[in-house]
């Protein structure tokens, strides 16, 4: 938040589970159950900067109500600043962090290599698979389509040689099968 809370009513009361009178128990409970979250449009956009006017309003209010217990650490009214890495005093300190700042870029430059190399070796090695892949089941059509041809012209050469031999039996009578023994028929197509 900005700004300190709008419309916020607290109390100083402080509830303790072991000698609690009887009664401030339910009376906390149905408290906290009334409690309604509001969405962004009543609060605004959310973002993790406390920023300086509502940590103070948290430090005056907590200092009005007066907690029971001691603070653990010392509350400032502004965030901590992040530490920052100390400069290099010396120019021969700065050489080194130089050096080993290189050094570590050109380490992370050099695995970032091995794994695109890696991946276009696998990409090209895909793409073989897929190609092979392609050309067996071209293949394996052309087969099939053959095979078809092949079972077709059998079965019309089968039905040819007993239409002959069914044209023999009926015409030329039992002499027909003697002689269709001594010369068989053959039909080429």
């Amino acid at each position: 938040m900005k700004t300190k809370p709008i419309n916020l009513a607290t109390s100083p009361e402080f509830f303790y589970y072991s000698n609690a009178p009887t009664g401030q128990r339910e009376v906390f409970k149905n408290a906290w159950s009334k409690v309604r979250r509001k969405d962004v449009k009543h609060l605004g956009v959310r973002s993790g900067i406390a920023y300086e006017a509502y940590t103070q309003w948290v430090i005056d209010r907590a200092e009005e109500i007066g907690m029971p217990y001691p603070a653990m650490r010392y509350v400032s009214a502004s965030a901590p600043s992040i530490p920052l890495p100390l400069p290099p005093t010396t120019q021969e300190m700065y050489q080194e962090h130089l050096a080993m700042e290189s050094r570590e870029k050109q380490m992370w430059k050099a695995r970032y290599n091995e794994a695109e190399n890696l991946i276009m070796t696998l990409d090209g090695k895909d793409e073989q698979k897929t190609h092979e892949n392609l050309m067996l089941k071209k293949e394996l059509v052309k087969v099939r389509r053959e095979l078809e041809e092949k079972d077709e012209l059998l079965m019309r050469d089968s039905k040819r040689a007993r239409g002959r031999r069914n044209f023999y039996a009926r015409y030329c009578g039992s002499d027909s099968e003697s002689e269709s023994e001594d010369h068989p028929i053959t039909s080429y197509v």
